[in-house]
C-alpha cells in the first residue's frame, strides 16, 4: 500500500484525498471512512472496562465531529448514556490548536443532531483557555499532548463538572511539536505557564477527575 499526501486546495483541503482514495490502489483514513469511525468506537468499551461502570461524562475536542460521533456510536452499542461534552476553539478558522484548526467540520450533520437530542454540549473555548489546559496536562499528569488533544480538559475545567469524567486526550504533542514555539497573536507554553501562576486561569484540575 502506498502513501501520499496530496498538496490541500485552499477551501476545500479535504477535496484532494477524497478524489485520491476513489483511485484503484489508494485508501483514504481519516475520519470519512466509516471503518475508522468503527474502530474508534471501542474506545467506549475500554472506558467501561477499565471504570467498571458507566462514566457521568465523556469530554474530548471537537475538531471535525469524527471522535464525538464515534464515541456516541460506541455509547449506543454498549447502551450507555453518559453525558457527552465537547471543546472546540471559539477562533475556529484560526485557533493555534492546529488539529481543531477546522472551519467546516465533516461530522458537523451528526454533531448537531447530538446537540437537538440533549446528548452532547459543546464549550466554545479561548486560546488561553485551550493553552491554559495544555500546560496543566503536562505539569500535573505529565502528558505531553498536542494542544487541540486538551480540549476536553479544557472544556470540562470551563463547566466545573462534577463526578467521574473522563477525558479522551486524542493526539501526542509531536503531532504539533511546533506549537511550544511561541508566535504572535498565540499562547506559547511560557505565556501560559506565567498566566496560570498570575490566577488568569481556573485552578489546577486535580489529578483523577474535576474539582
Amino acid at each position: 500500500r502506498r502513501s501520499r499526501a496530496p498538496r490541500a486546495r485552499a477551501r476545500r483541503p479535504h477535496a484532494p484525498g477524497r478524489e485520491l482514495g476513489e483511485q484503484n490502489g489508494f485508501v483514504l483514513v481519516n475520519s470519512v471512512n466509516p471503518d475508522r469511525i468503527d474502530g474508534q468506537r471501542s474506545v467506549v468499551g475500554e472506558i467501561l472496562d477499565q471504570l467498571g461502570r458507566t462514566p457521568d461524562a465523556i469530554a474530548l475536542p471537537y475538531g471535525g465531529g469524527g471522535n464525538v460521533t464515534a464515541v456516541a456510536a460506541g455509547c449506543d452499542e454498549a447502551n450507555v448514556e453518559p453525558a457527552l461534552v465537547v471543546g472546540e476553539a471559539a477562533a475556529r478558522p484560526t485557533t493555534f490548536a492546529s488539529a481543531i484548526r477546522i472551519g467546516a467540520p465533516a461530522h458537523r450533520a451528526r454533531v448537531d443532531a447530538l446537540l437537538a437530542e440533549g446528548r452532547l454540549t459543546s464549550v466554545p473555548l479561548s486560546e488561553d483557555e485551550l493553552g491554559a489546559a495544555w500546560m496543566q496536562l503536562a505539569r500535573l499528569e505529565g502528558v505531553f499532548c498536542e494542544p487541540a488533544s486538551a480540549a476536553g480538559v479544557a472544556a470540562v475545567a470551563k463547566l466545573g463538572s462534577s463526578g467521574t469524567v473522563v477525558c479522551i486526550v486524542t493526539g501526542h504533542g509531536l503531532k504539533d511539536a511546533g506549537a511550544v514555539e511561541p508566535r504572535p497573536g498565540r499562547p506559547s507554553s511560557r505565556h501560559s505557564a506565567r498566566c496560570s501562576r498570575h490566577g488568569r486561569y481556573p485552578r489546577p484540575l486535580p489529578p483523577h477527575g474535576p474539582p
